[in-house]
């Protein structure tokens, strides 16, 4: 592989990128029980309305984006599933062919974690992005096969 040591790099970045959201989501919502959420006023499945007594409300979902509302966690996870799609790209020039199946499955998984009681699209979304992994990784194996010259 060409880019070894870059993949390396952007693989660990991502790791820790999606490693602080995660901690960062999940320390406002065991403070709050549930994220503080200004998209509901009431508290719906997971998540909780901002209010006065919202502890760390600068973590909660209060970026807004069309309907939907993000935290800061959720940005560092989106931004390391960006780094480590990236790298996917650097890594995988034969699968190069699968990526627009690969970012509709991960879009299709934020937009069905975005709403409650969606576990069967959620389900479906990263059952798509495993399997449109697992067919990049099998085109780049049949692209490593040596070629066999029939000789006559």
């Amino acid at each position: 592989m060409k880019h070894r040591n870059a993949v390396i790099i952007l693989l660990l970045v991502s790791i820790l990128a999606q490693g602080v959201g995660a901690l960062l989501n999940r320390i406002v919502v065991s403070s709050n029980m549930g994220m503080p959420t200004i998209a509901s006023a009431a508290a719906i499945s997971k998540w909780v309305p901002i209010n006065t007594a919202t502890q760390l409300p600068m973590l909660a979902d209060i970026i807004r984006v069309g309907d939907y509302a993000l935290s800061v966690g959720d940005l560092f996870i989106i931004t390391g599933l960006f780094i480590s799609m990236s790298a996917l790209w650097l890594a995988i020039p034969a699968g190069r062919k699968f990526f627009p199946l690969l970012i509709a499955s991960v879009i299709g998984i934020f937009l069905s974690i975005a709403e409650p009681n969606r576990i069967v699209s959620t389900i479906l979304c990263e059952i798509a992005a495993v399997g449109t992994i697992i067919a990049m990784y099998w085109s780049y194996r049949a692209s490593l096969k040596p070629r066999v010259i029939k000789e006559r």
